[in-house]
């Protein structure tokens, strides 16, 4: 049997309010990018915005393995920071180390 690492793809960018067209832009790429679901993981900042929009809907369609990799340090702190981003859809969420020099500097 042979393993096939998936590929991941990171869906960055903006958190604030978006216009309708660009919302719908967001969903349809979920759409397409959960075609894929058995060969690509999406990764996003566990915050809320149009990356949280197009993993939404590509969680919509199916069980597509989705990373979060956080700018708080804890699960407390994050669910502090961003109330309005589910966890659950998060197959991994990654924080910030507090070993790492500047983590205070975060947010």
């Amino acid at each position: 049997m042979t393993f096939q690492q998936k590929f991941k793809i990171a869906i960055l960018g903006s958190a604030i309010d978006e216009s309708p067209k660009a919302l719908e832009l967001a969903e349809s790429l979920g759409i397409k990018l959960a075609k894929y679901w058995d060969k690509v993981i999406l990764l996003n900042g566990a915050c809320p915005g149009m990356p949280d929009q197009v993993v939404n809907a590509a969680k919509k369609e199916c069980n597509i393995e989705i990373w979060g990799y956080s700018s708080s340090i804890s699960k407390k702190q994050q669910l502090e920071e961003n109330p309005k981003v589910s966890l659950g859809k998060f197959n991994k969420i990654f924080y910030v180390p507090t070993s790492f020099e500047y983590y205070k500097n975060v947010n």
